[in-house]
């Protein structure tokens, strides 16, 4: 990929230009993100969604993490305390989020723009501050309209490039994909979950190649499960999460896990699929089945799990429903009590309404 201009590159530089217009318009909002990201140290999974991903950052930062560590809980300490104490002020929130956008604009296109350095020669500190970008734009993604996806995916671009020309400040990994993959799972943007699978067989590729830092795990798969519930469509998204559930169900590295199933469990109850209901059955039986086998918290139903094949019964209506959402009932009442999972108002609300 050539290296991308900020005057010369027409496409970054409207991109840039329309994401500053469209947050400023909307500042009001007070669901914003404040501040600066702070750096998270190597090894840390915080914000991926599963295990085994690794953090993100150079081997000086993993070395120098711990004395930073505890400075940053005293830091987010006072600043509890300091929140408690004192009332909101919208109008500072609104010019934080102001300094927010115009330092992610500024330094985006300072990394990416014709005054960028050479590749290979970016230092530790220009790394930092490019997944602290990468971080930054993916939690606007979910914004109406938000093009910060593929600000995201050319943020990576330009790591890659580093590493490709030998690099060694930087570790592209398992964690910093998985930030271009939940900008994609937030993304509105027609297309956004097939973005996703691509960039996940992507990371299966080149795992099977033999890189070892980059192995899609729990929340690599999850992020690409919640793209298709979110955008790809009553008829398409069901098969999609199926095959993708499935795959982590025979593989030997990865395995699905609550929120895998459950996010299935409600693509199923929500499809226009006439057998839905009966393969949503099948699924939380496979998911009871694995953690019965594994006893993995990580993997035990919830009642959200049992509601979510009521609720599918429910809806379909047909042939036999009412005796198959009575069978699934008893089912849930007969759970080994340490499971802990007792029926809720939905529940009820499911099971009686066919009454």
């Amino acid at each position: 990929m050539k290296l991308l201009r900020w005057h010369s590159d027409p496409f970054l530089s409207m991109l840039l230009s329309l994401l500053l217009f469209c947050s400023l318009i909307n500042l009001s909002n007070p669901l914003m993100m404040i501040g600066r990201i702070h750096v998270m140290a190597a090894n840390s999974n915080e914000g991926q969604g599963g295990e085994g991903g690794g953090g993100i950052g150079s081997t000086k930062v993993e070395v120098n993490s711990t004395g930073e560590k505890a400075a940053s809980a005293t830091r987010n300490n006072n600043r509890r305390e300091y929140s408690r104490s004192k009332p909101v002020n919208y109008s500072t929130l609104e010019e934080k989020e102001k300094r927010q956008l115009e330092w992610m604009v500024r330094n985006t296109g300072n990394l990416l723009g014709p005054e960028s350095e050479e590749a290979g020669s970016m230092s530790e500190r220009k790394a930092l501050l490019t997944f602290d970008l990468m971080r930054a734009w993916s939690r606007r993604a979910a914004r109406k309209e938000s093009k910060a996806p593929h600000v995201v995916e050319r943020l990576l671009q330009k790591l890659l490039k580093e590493t490709d020309v030998g690099n060694e400040c930087l570790k592209i990994n398992t964690a910093v994909y998985n930030i271009v993959l939940d900008s994609w799972a937030n993304s509105r943007e027609e297309g956004s979950a097939e973005r996703a699978e691509s960039i996940l067989l992507e990371m299966d590729r080149m795992h099977q190649q033999g890189n070892m830092n980059v192995r899609p795990n729990e929340g690599s798969y999850n992020a690409v499960i919640k793209a298709y519930v979110k955008n790809g469509g009553r008829l398409i998204a069901p098969p999609k999460v199926e095959s993708l559930v499935s795959r982590m169900e025979r593989s030997d590295v990865v395995s699905p896990n609550r929120r895998s199933y459950n996010l299935l469990l409600y693509c199923l109850a929500n499809s226009s699929l006439e057998n839905a209901a009966s393969r949503a059955e099948d699924a939380l039986h496979r998911m009871l089945k694995l953690y019965l086998e594994t006893g993995s918290p990580t993997q035990k139903p919830d009642i959200n799990s049992y509601n979510q094949v009521l609720g599918a019964w429910a809806r379909g209506k047909t042939k036999g429903y009412e005796r198959r959402m009575q069978s699934i009932y008893e089912e849930l009442l007969k759970l080994p009590k340490e499971m802990d999972i007792k029926p809720n108002t939905n529940t009820f609300k499911y099971v009686h309404q066919n009454e």
